[in-house]
């Protein structure tokens, strides 16, 4: 179905609305569904290239669509994305390597991203990397985030957590440290805005370690509130690790912390290390060493111009290399003609 964009807008979008469930060609739904999509790509009017968002998932219709006529794909990797498909199963890995091998361009949101490619045989040189990006006139420092500290009574520090709840986002050694350093800062509390599969154990786990009164599982907020809560924090705790092949791409939530104007703890893995400049706008931490964590969290608690400093400097790194309009505009210099 076509949609517009805006009355002033030149661009033709048309949104699939029969999503595809199944990624895979060895499952009829999952083959039947790309070929749908496939001929929908080769239907477009003169289009000169299909920019893909997901390997396994448009990549596949638009590799299959390249081999009967249609036109040439790019095609993005996320990094938790490659790492899986390379190890979960050898149809994905199989379909991962066909789909950026036939690619005139892939993507990568970052180097480390780009570097998981090498296991099957992706020249570097093909690859190109683009951070994401972020809005700082949404997420800025000047909010009012008073009504969230008042809400949750924040009488202390404010810890935060934004992202979906699961394993590798380490917010289990979070509590673990959480409940280490809580009787020294008296009105401390911990939020973690989001939801996933892991709710259930971190409900529990606050419960094992105490902190009823201190953690809260916020759930999803609205896309209007969530810049009040960055405003609100005073450290952005996300403590990431890998957790079997599953890893941090890069982590947006950083820069929108950075953007507020917040220090931020992070893990180092994956991408995370460009999101984050260690000791510059915030502090990198292992994500299962909850000692490390818990030193990181006195330092930065226990002193105002520490904080002050990394959050200012994390402000400035995105307004000067993480905006969208940056993001985009590599992405055009990436698209024009004869660049491959």
């Amino acid at each position: 179905a076509e949609a517009p964009v805006a009355r002033d807008s030149a661009l033709r979008v048309i949104r699939e609305l029969q999503p595809l469930r199944k990624w895979g060609l060895s499952s009829l739904e999952g083959l039947l569904g790309h070929l749908r999509l496939e001929r929908q790509v080769r239907g477009l009017a003169r289009p000169g290239e299909v920019h893909c968002v997901w390997t396994l998932q448009d990549g596949v219709s638009a590799w299959l669509a390249s081999h009967a006529g249609g036109p040439g794909h790019s095609s993005c990797v996320h990094g938790e994305d490659v790492a899986t498909h390379l190890t979960q199963s050898r149809e994905d890995r199989w379909l991962t390597e066909r789909v950026c091998r036939r690619a005139t361009r892939i993507f990568a949101n970052s180097h480390n991203s780009a570097r998981l490619l090498g296991s099957v045989r992706i020249d570097p040189a093909r690859v190109t990397v683009i951070h994401p990006g972020v809005d700082p006139a949404r997420f800025r420092p000047d909010l009012d985030g008073t009504g969230i500290r008042s809400r949750y009574e924040a009488q202390g520090p404010l810890l935060l957590s934004v992202g979906r709840l699961q394993r590798r986002k380490g917010f289990d050694t979070a509590l673990r440290a959480v409940a280490r350093v809580q009787s020294d800062y008296p009105g401390l509390r911990y939020l973690l805005v989001g939801r996933g599969e892991d709710e259930s154990y971190l409900r529990g786990l606050i419960g094992e370690l105490g902190l009823q009164d201190t953690a809260h599982l916020v759930g999803a907020v609205s896309d209007e509130e969530l810049p009040l809560f960055y405003a609100a924090c005073d450290v952005f705790l996300h403590p990431n690790r890998v957790e079997g092949v599953d890893i941090e791409g890069f982590g947006i939530v950083f820069l929108e912390a950075a953007a507020s104007g917040v220090p931020v703890v992070g893990g180092r893995s994956g991408g995370v290390p460009e999101a984050v400049e260690d000791r510059e706008t915030g502090l990198l931490v292992e994500g299962q060493d909850v000692g490390e964590l818990e030193s990181v969290l006195r330092e930065l608690l226990g002193s105002q111009s520490l904080r002050d400093r990394l959050g200012r400097a994390g402000r400035a790194r995105v307004e000067r290399s993480f905006t969208w309009e940056r993001a985009a505009s590599s992405l055009c210099r990436a698209l024009e003609p004869g660049r491959q």
